[in-house]
């Protein structure tokens, strides 16, 4: 690293170069006008010099002053924390206020003594150095600050996200099911659930292998994604083939028609699973539709239970098909 001394005088010039390269801060460049220090530090048209790291400033300099040379240097970005010395003969009150409000980091007054020079070059090395280094670090733990945050967000992506689907897990669903019925609760608004199963999984699996199986669950996952766009419904695989639609502020007509829209999907596919299926040669699935009005006097469980007595009919029934839940017992008393 280099220190540029900015003289318009050769023989001062000269003189504090040697004084500092003697005291073993070099090497040194000089420049006989602020004008020309802008043009080194690249502040003018022209190659930059990227090696300077502290500024020697004589304040009596043609045109600009060091002053204002100082507070230049100041503006630019890159050189905000190069520090900037002043050297002048004038040591007056004001003359000193004006040197640290220009943004000099100290001064030096005339005549220069080798001693004060030295000194005062080296504390403000120094405290530059320190600087830099207490910001690398600083950089640094905001690099791995960063990187915690980024593993910390995978982790938790991997713990509500299916590792075969990509879809939501079991986990994430029965999380956002227990948020979604507080919030419905508030307004006594209806929940609905869909449980979703492919026909005939384990014939699928035994004939064509697993990895042809987990490759029909990612395409059955795919085609129920695509029938959800509202923000707040949720898709999750819930088990092995089993799937599972989440949708808050869904009466049970709405549920019955995305239900029914799965469906289509999924038979869309086309994707073969042989001629000898009772349910066709086509993979299909079977949907449970469940809706229960949250309250104080309802539970998540209820809608779960309900979709699943639902699935359970849709199975019974042939399969391939939509079914919707009865009302739970209780609801049906409170309506006799």
């Amino acid at each position: 690293m280099s220190i540029l001394v900015v003289d318009d005088s050769n023989v001062s010039r000269l003189l504090l170069q040697r004084l500092l390269e003697r005291g073993g801060f070099g090497p040194t460049v000089g420049a006989a006008s602020a004008e020309e220090s802008y043009a080194l530090l690249g502040l003018t048209r022209g190659e930059a010099r990227t090696d300077v790291e502290l500024v020697l400033m004589d304040v009596e300099l043609p045109g600009v002053r060091g002053y204002d040379a100082c507070r230049r240097l100041r503006a630019e970005e890159r050189l905000r924390d190069v520090p900037v010395l002043m050297v002048t003969a004038n040591v007056g009150p004001e003359h000193v206020q004006e040197a640290f409000s220009s943004g000099a980091r100290d001064y030096i007054p005339k005549p220069v003594r080798e001693v004060e020079l030295l000194a005062r070059v080296g504390a403000a090395l120094a405290l530059k150095r320190e600087m830099d280094a207490r910001r690398e670090r600083e950089n640094e733990l905001l690099v791995l600050k960063r990187q915690l945050e980024e593993a910390n967000a995978g982790l938790q992506r991997l713990s509500t996200e299916d590792a075969l689907t990509g879809l939501a897990n079991r986990r994430a669903f029965d999380q956002r099911l227990q948020l979604e019925w507080e919030r419905a609760c508030a307004d006594e608004a209806e929940v609905s659930v869909l449980l979703l199963d492919v026909d005939h999984f384990k014939i699928y699996n035994d004939r064509f292998g697993h990895p042809q199986g987990d490759a029909l669950l990612r395409l059955v996952a795919s085609a129920l994604g695509g029938c959800v766009h509202r923000p707040a419904d949720l898709i999750a695989r819930y088990g092995g083939e089993e799937f599972v639609a989440l949708l808050p502020a869904t009466p049970s007509t709405g549920a019955l028609a995305l239900g029914e829209k799965m469906r289509l999907a999924v038979e869309r596919l086309g994707v073969p699973r042989g001629s000898d299926q009772p349910t066709g040669p086509v993979v299909t699935i079977s949907v449970g539709a469940a809706t229960v009005r949250a309250s104080g006097e309802t539970n998540p469980a209820e809608v779960i239970a309900s979709a699943d007595q639902a699935l359970y009919v849709a199975k019974a029934s042939g399969r391939n098909q939509v079914q919707r839940a009865n009302p739970v017992p209780r609801l049906l008393a409170e309506i006799a």
